[in-house]
């Protein structure tokens, strides 16, 4: 069955209406394998909440714990944030609209216009990061701060880029249509995108249901179980806090993926009118990390190819296997980046990490396409995150780091078992061919 995106109307669509309406449905009828795979996830993480909810009720304790809840939205902190982001983020995001201006009525030369452009994201990035890292902020405003912050900056040198480069120059869009480019789900400008005709109201409360359900099923997820272990990690054996995390983690990531791409930037594509709605692949099917890479978040990855990847090999003259470890350590930054902010410690351990799958995306080509290649990205995903996260909250919290005594055995491990796997396929099919 040939998979539908939101931006392909039905065939017999004669008015708008009717093919907004389309529109809108043609999301589950694009991602209809999935289905019963995003429904098994919903289902356990319904089942967690009133299992949880029930046996708290019974030991006489209450039903869910609101610390966290108080501390990172109902704070000082949380009011904090929505002032820097209202008065700061989203005001330096307007003023690269009006630099292009700028940069059009003085004809300044790529040199400086490009030196006023990134010292304009530096801004951004710099004072983002000061608030994170030295304001006394809680967990989740300053991890929220932080990513929105990276999404900005992502699409305000998108905007840039398009009218510094475009020739013959454009002319820059109306204050109205570059606030809708930053509400669009997409970090790729353009002067028009396709538009639905109108909003569906119904399908918009589906989302918002939906994405409060899963905030709450994450919620007590966290402060029920993951929480409590990485509290503990630095008395716990790290192989013990790494295990009681397993199942949680992978329910929580299957979560938290299905709220991003399946609601939130659905939603905001609703909202918006915004008609393509393709934001991911068959990730889940992946055979090897490389294929994971591109299939699991298309907005980034379309980012990264386009002013990463391209542009190296473009404005350098690179090689793509140059411009293919400059894409990948962009990456890796990020989310170095990220664990920075979340745990407020600098170890580097995350991009030295991502850095190491180099050789595995390359010895485990030989897994393309088969099951061996998908159960070990799998593998991969269930040990990998928690094992990360245990790593950096240990270190956090005043332990001593656990690298070089199970991350560094386990990339060992993970290196020769691709390395194995990848040789015997190569042989097995070779042999194959022979035959």
């Amino acid at each position: 069955m040939k998979k539908q995106s939101r931006n392909q109307p039905k065939e017999g669509s004669s008015t708008p209406a009717t093919e907004a309406k389309d529109a809108t449905k043609s999301v589950d009828a694009r991602s209809s394998k999935i289905d019963g795979a995003r429904n098994l996830v919903f289902v356990l993480g319904l089942n967690y909440l009133i299992t949880t909810f029930t046996l708290n009720y019974l030991a006489g304790r209450r039903i869910i714990d609101t610390r966290l809840l108080v501390t990172g939205f109902l704070s000082v902190d949380f009011l904090i944030l929505v002032c820097w982001f209202l008065l700061v983020e989203i005001f330096l995001s307007f003023t690269a609209w009006g630099l292009i201006a700028i940069f059009q009525i003085h004809k300044l030369p790529k040199f400086w216009s490009g030196l006023i452009h990134y010292g304009h994201l530096s801004i951004l990035f710099g004072s983002t990061m000061y608030v994170c890292l030295c304001w006394k902020l809680a967990f989740t405003p300053r991890t929220a701060g932080f990513v929105e912050m990276l999404v900005l900056c992502l699409k305000m040198h998108s905007f840039v880029h398009y009218h510094r480069h475009t020739v013959p120059t454009p002319s820059p869009p109306t204050f109205w249509q570059y606030f809708e480019y930053l509400l669009f789900p997409t970090l790729i400008y353009q002067p028009s995108y396709p538009r639905t005709s109108h909003i569906d109201w119904r399908y918009m409360i589906q989302q918002l249901v939906l994405c409060v359900g899963t905030l709450t099923v994450l919620y007590v997820l966290t402060t029920e179980v993951i929480a409590p272990v990485l509290e503990q990690a630095i008395v716990s054996p790290p192989l013990e806090s790494v295990m009681k995390l397993l199942i949680p983690f992978l329910l929580g990531y299957l979560l938290m993926w299905f709220m991003v791409f399946d609601i939130i930037l659905t939603g905001f594509a609703e909202i918006s009118r915004f008609k393509p709605r393709e934001f991911y692949l068959d990730w889940w099917n992946s055979t090897t990390f490389s294929e994971y890479n591109r299939r699991w978040n298309k907005p980034v990855h379309e980012w990264l190819t386009k002013y990463v990847y391209i542009e190296v090999q473009n404005s350098w003259g690179c090689s793509k296997i140059v411009a293919g470890l400059c894409t990948f350590f962009v990456s890796a930054i990020a989310h170095e980046l990220f664990f920075i902010v979340t745990f407020r410690i600098v170890r580097m351990y995350w991009l030295t990490l991502m850095m190491l799958q180099m050789p595995l995306y390359i010895l485990g080509e030989g897994l393309r396409d088969t099951k061996l290649g998908n159960f070990i990205f799998w593998q991969g995903i269930v040990i990998g995150i928690p094992m990360q996260v245990v790593m950096y909250a240990r270190e956090a919290f005043g332990g001593y780091s656990m690298f070089w005594t199970l991350q560094f055995p386990c990339i060992c491990i993970a290196s020769s078992a691709a390395l194995l796997g990848g040789v015997l396929m190569l042989f097995s099919n070779n042999h194959k061919k022979r035959v």
